[in-house]
């Protein structure tokens, strides 16, 4: 039995979820219906109310007229007097591209006696059942259209009905051949997000699924999803190989698909958003970014409907353009910077409060991540100090301890640049020595320990030479020193370290080489 203060909090949760509009609508919907006022009221002081809260808090803030002995009822009515405006509201939205909506008018006109109105009605449902692939729909309406039909004496019934149930059996076998595919798919969804398995046992269960028969080659004739789930589970199993190009090929393939059946763009938006994603991530992995921006627009055109889509898109939309802007090509630092502002990384902090119930910690730690090399490459140390330690101060994630690791890398390198012309660098020290034996003492002895042994260890070496008062080397000779230990092979080049070690490599050698970061970054 939820308590007072849960379903209180329920309530609240809800109605900050409406938009203004829809706040706007449902006072002039609520005033319209001529109800009991009491739901109303509390209605409006939720609305303008910050923060969770009881039922003795409403109880006590609440000010009007008195609705305290029945507010149980109160509250459990306007909930549901949200809900069923947000239904009417939303519903030439939600029913435009279902086709079952007309038929439950053509059961309104049975009813009154309207037949031939009514079987009209059937028709246009049937046709747009079948022109939207819904089969499920197409076999409802041709159960009904059977219904009306053995009510009534025409001539060649038996033909009639006999042929509405061979048409059934086609729309069945086309509905069962999406389900198979869909099951594949969500096959192998499942185990890229399983982690409990061995590397060994992992492998096994992928080979697996791509022992099914029905992935060698697609059924005759295929519906839309038939096909789209086939290219997806071949696009997502050769990306879990490792087999990039492979994997673009079959996103590529997966593009066209939606290129060439533009009706479904509309009907189903947000995984059209996410198949454009994919493709872009996929060209991201092989470098390849001629039509990134062209698509990227694309992708930002397409609205979203609801938090869900919202959420999702937005993690999509700054993940790639991230991903983008640091891939790119620039002439001059000017330009590199030309390509976000104070007001794009405010955005960003923004979506990444607003939604965080939907981005996994994953996702968000690999946005916070490019945010933070995003501006160290344009020389805004003291925001890439920010970010990176936002990452290692971040849920704890066993996941991607890799990235958190990188965070707080950054972190150091920027507190670095900050004060290595202060000569405040003792702080420096403490910290990198905190880092430092924090990480050994939590995951020494551990399987994880191989993964940051040789890297970390330098890294900290390297750190601990640059602080030091008494080091008789210029800070060129300590930044190449460090690099002749990668480039000889005595600095271990660990995989689950590789974007951490690329990054602080390429700091070395601007040092080094006298180049800035964003110019290296393009190399």
């Amino acid at each position: 039995m939820p308590t007072k203060s849960k379903t209180s909090n329920h309530l609240w949760t809800l109605i900050s979820k409406l938009k203004q509009s829809e706040k706007r609508y449902f006072s002039l919907w609520s005033s319209v219906q001529g109800q009991n006022s009491s739901y109303i009221v509390l209605f409006k002081f939720l609305e303008k109310f910050k923060g969770r809260i009881n039922d003795d808090v409403i109880k006590e803030k609440h000010e009007g007229p008195n609705f305290n002995e029945n507010l149980r009822q109160t509250k459990r009515y306007l909930y549901d007097q949200i809900l069923k405006f947000l239904r009417l509201y939303n519903e030439d939205k939600w029913l435009l591209h279902h086709p079952l909506h007309w038929t439950y008018e053509g059961n309104i006109l049975r009813s009154k006696g309207l037949y031939e109105q009514s079987h009209k009605r059937l028709l246009k449902a049937k046709r747009k059942a079948l022109e939207y692939q819904q089969w499920e729909a197409a076999i409802k309406i041709n159960l009904q259209l059977i219904d009306q039909a053995h009510q009534q004496i025409e001539r060649n019934l038996g033909v009639k009905i006999q042929d509405l149930f061979t048409e059934n059996q086609s729309y069945l076998r086309q509905y069962q051949y999406e389900q198979i595919y869909a099951g594949i798919f969500y096959e192998l969804f499942v185990l890229q997000r399983t982690r409990k398995l061995s590397p060994e046992e992992w492998s096994i269960k992928l080979e697996r699924i791509f022992d099914y028969p029905e992935l060698i080659t697609l059924p005759d004739t295929p519906s839309f999803f038939t096909a789209y789930y086939y290219y997806s589970t071949w696009a997502l199993g050769f990306r879990l190989k490792g087999q990039k190009e492979k994997a673009f090929k079959f996103y590529n393939k997966l593009r066209k698909h939606w290129e060439t059946n533009g009706i479904f763009q509309k009907i189903h938006q947000e995984k059209y958003k996410i198949s454009l994603a994919n493709y872009l991530n996929s060209c991201h992995s092989i470098g390849r970014y001629q039509d990134f921006e062209e698509i990227l627009h694309q992708i930002k055109s397409i609205k979203s409907n609801g938090f869900d889509e919202e959420a999702e898109s937005f993690q999509n939309i700054v993940h790639l353009n991230l991903l983008y802007i640091l891939n790119k090509k620039y002439d001059s630092l000017i330009d590199y910077k030309a390509q976000f502002d104070d007001k794009y990384i405010l955005y960003i902090k923004k979506g990444l409060s607003e939604y965080h119930s939907k981005i996994n910690s994953g996702r968000r730690f690999v946005i916070k991540l490019n945010v933070a090399i995003l501006v160290f490459a344009a020389q805004y140390y003291q925001a890439s100090s920010e970010w990176g330690l936002a990452i290692w101060d971040d849920t704890l994630s066993e996941h991607r301890l890799d990235i958190q690791i990188f965070g707080k890398i950054i972190y150091l390198i920027s507190f670095y640049e900050l004060k290595k012309n202060d000569d405040a660098l003792e702080e420096l020290d403490l910290k990198r020595d905190a880092f430092y034996k924090y990480v050994r003492s939590k995951y020494s002895n551990t399987k994880v320990e191989k993964h940051f042994e040789s890297f970390i260890s330098c890294f900290n070496s390297l750190l601990y030479a640059l602080v030091r008062q008494d080091y008789s080397k210029a800070e060129h000779e300590i930044f190449n020193e460090f690099y002749q230990k990668k480039e000889s092979g005595k600095m271990v080049v660990n995989t689950h370290l590789k974007n951490a070690h690329n990054f602080t490599f390429l700091w070395a050698r601007t040092y080094v080489e006298q180049k800035p970061f964003w110019k290296l970054m393009q190399e």
